[in-house]
């Protein structure tokens, strides 16, 4: 983790949430949300999860990460209707369990999917996922297709090793008392989330009360947590790099070339 990182603290959320819970009137460590009371990290947690999840499901980049594994085996069976797939434990190739290669223990779901032949220098190229179950088909040197259930991957396999290369949205560790580094000084590894994450810290006490302002404290979290999305997704904006400008049409280009009609000209 980066040392100079803009990351608030746990301790900077605790102080926000004590204060829209009015549980800072003597002390801004609070009276009743104390950093000693036994709840205290159960209800951080539960509403790290829950911000987790809620930005996971915004596809943020700072919960994107890739994986790669190199020469994933080849498949053990041959019939048509065999499939391989790995999970959180191990790698079935169509006939038996291996204990490699497995998903990234920190994996909330996968994203996008990418193969080439092992020992090559080739580029990656796209495995298209499928929600309706996998094609039976012969076994070729590539996969091809891919299917995410039962919280594994599977694939058709392979006659011949393949390097995988995996997209997938990941969760950040729960915060833990280590005795080091007591938990409230440990750093929100976001930039920017310290209001939605006191949102849901204020939730989850209410509900724990019996407030009727719990559902209030979500509603602002999710707001707050679309302005993340927001912030993020303002990169998205730029299709292009400026070198792929240069390789538009405009109203000099032929109309007809190797590729086929592009279009009328400007004015046209």
């Amino acid at each position: 983790m980066p040392s100079n990182a803009p990351y608030d603290s746990l301790e900077d959320v605790l102080n926000c949430a004590r204060v829209r819970l009015n549980d800072a009137i003597q002390t801004l460590g609070g009276e009743v949300l104390t950093d000693t009371a036994v709840f205290t990290l159960t209800f951080v947690n539960a509403a790290w999860m829950r911000l987790l999840q809620l930005l996971a499901g915004y596809g943020i980049s700072a919960l994107n990460a890739q994986w790669d594994w190199f020469s994933v085996p080849v498949a053990a069976n041959t019939d048509y209707g065999s499939q391989c797939y790995m999970n959180w434990d191990n790698f079935f190739d169509g006939t038996n369990l291996q204990t490699s290669p497995q998903l990234p223990m920190d994996m909330i779901s996968p994203v996008d999917l990418y193969e080439r032949p092992h020992g090559t220098t080739l580029q990656y190229s796209d495995v298209d996922q499928l929600f309706n179950g996998l094609p039976t088909v012969a076994k070729g040197p590539l996969n091809r297709v891919w299917e995410w259930r039962q919280n594994a991957i599977y694939l058709p396999g392979t006659t011949a090793a393949v390097d995988l290369r995996l997209r997938y949205s990941r969760f950040l560790p729960k915060f833990v008392d280590t005795g080091t580094i007591p938990f409230a000084q440990q750093p929100v590894q976001i930039p920017l989330a310290l209001s939605p994450f006191a949102w849901l810290l204020c939730s989850e006490v209410a509900k724990a009360r019996g407030d009727m302002d719990a559902g209030g404290f979500d509603q602002n979290a999710v707001g707050e947590a679309k302005l993340i999305y927001g912030r993020d997704a303002l990169r998205g904006k730029q299709i292009y790099k400026r070198s792929e400008y240069g390789k538009m049409p405009d109203e000099y280009t032929p109309l007809d070339g190797p590729a086929g009609t592009r279009g009328l000209p400007k004015g046209a």
